[in-house]
């Protein structure tokens, strides 16, 4: 039997070991185009087992793996298992999904338009989009508070996306003489009160919020907000929404490590 076993297993990885088509290499069927334009991002192409072609991506920076039937007219998205339950997707995304850069899309960051609040030398640095019409961003500014005196930076990159009133009000909000004070909801963030008379905002002004819809738009980021942070190992991590209070507590805004000794 584990000699069976065996041999069922290498005739798998022979079915699914074929060499990686970059997504420059190749063009999409319907299905696949479907998909990519809601967003998801392909970055390679492979034979997979069943006689189906493989696709691996990402989708608002999460993993994703699609496999489209042989006659090329359905995709199926999620993981695929074989006879034995392994989940042969895993292998996929470690074979074929080169590993994305997110150092390089924090030193990014670091050089956008964003406004900070919280301690001047924080031991936790937390970027997030956010769009003044955003009842989530809303909502983790709210839960933002307790932590900015324990040693948390948040740093705001307000973009305009979500309606037609964004760009104007994340202008303002940069445009402000404490833009910090402008971030205070209710006054920028809900999407009522369109008949305040408002002095003219500077072109300059309007031109940074256009870089900062460009920079979310470059980043594959599509939901607001949407957090970047280094986790207890210091790797950077991305959240996609709004995160629940024990994130917050023990990832995102997590406090620094307790020293022990001297």
């Amino acid at each position: 039997m584990k000699d069976l076993k065996a041999l069922l297993t290498l005739l798998l990885g022979l079915v699914a070991s074929p060499t990686l088509t970059t997504a420059a290499d190749f063009d999409y069927p319907e299905p696949v185009q479907a998909l990519i334009a809601r967003g998801t991002e392909i970055a390679g192409r492979f034979a997979a087992p069943g006689g189906m072609t493989g696709y691996v991506g990402r989708q608002a920076g999460e993993a994703v793996a699609l496999y489209l039937t042989p006659d090329g007219e359905h995709v199926i998205v999620g993981r695929m298992l074989d006879i034995f339950g392994q989940d042969v997707t895993e292998q996929h995304f470690e074979r074929y999904l080169p590993p994305s850069d997110l150092e390089g899309l924090w030193l990014q960051l670091g050089q956008a338009d964003w406004i900070a609040e919280g301690s001047a030398k924080p031991n936790q640095i937390v970027y997030v989009f956010s769009d003044p019409n955003c009842p989530y961003c809303h909502a983790l500014w709210q839960s933002a508070r307790p932590y900015l005196e324990r040693g948390i930076q948040l740093r705001h990159i307000v973009v305009g996306v979500m309606h037609s009133s964004s760009k104007r009000k994340a202008a303002q909000i940069y445009a402000a003489a404490d833009p910090v004070a402008a971030l205070r909801p209710p006054l920028r963030w809900s999407a009522e009160g369109e008949s305040r008379s408002l002095p003219e905002i500077p072109a300059e002004i309007h031109q940074l919020v256009e870089r900062n819809n460009r920079l979310m738009q470059r980043l594959a980021v599509q939901v607001t907000p949407t957090l970047f942070y280094r986790d207890a190992s210091g790797r950077v991590r991305m959240l996609v929404g709004l995160p629940d209070e024990t994130a917050l507590a023990e990832e995102v805004f997590r406090r620094p490590p307790v020293r022990t000794g001297r």
